[in-house]
């Protein structure tokens, strides 16, 4: 009688590190521009929220490396569709904004409390 049992675990691989999601949009404006920015690559149906800072000095939030750097505020925030894409369209950009530098970034749920990111991209705004 063979009383050894063989126990097999397989775990699934952390979901991969940073820049997985593909974001894309203007990287110049003026005051009074709406600017739409686009993504791709996100995790199906995951939760999304659209970030912005002033620098790029990165920071860890939940064991996940992201470009962005404190202080940082959320633009906006929504679920990605199906197919995992997902769309942040501003109000017009205010005149007091004019010669600044801006730097967004996409974050999404990958379940179980980990998060996957986008490329960051530089808005100047003239």
């Amino acid at each position: 009688t063979n009383l050894i049992q063989d126990v097999f675990v397989h775990t699934a691989p952390p979901p991969p590190s940073v820049d997985t999601v593909v974001l894309v949009g203007p990287t110049s404006a003026n005051p009074g521009d709406r600017l739409t920015y686009t993504w791709s690559q996100a995790p199906s149906g995951s939760a999304w929220w659209f970030l912005y800072s002033f620098n790029v000095s990165g920071f860890v939030f939940s064991g996940h490396t992201f470009d962005l750097g404190p202080p940082i505020a959320i633009l906006g925030s929504g679920t990605n569709s199906a197919a995992g894409t997902g769309t942040w369209t501003s109000v017009p950009l205010p005149g007091s904004v004019s010669g600044r530098t801006v730097y967004f970034e996409v974050a999404a749920s990958a379940g179980a409390g980990q998060f996957v990111d986008s490329n960051y991209i530089t808005l100047v705004i003239n």
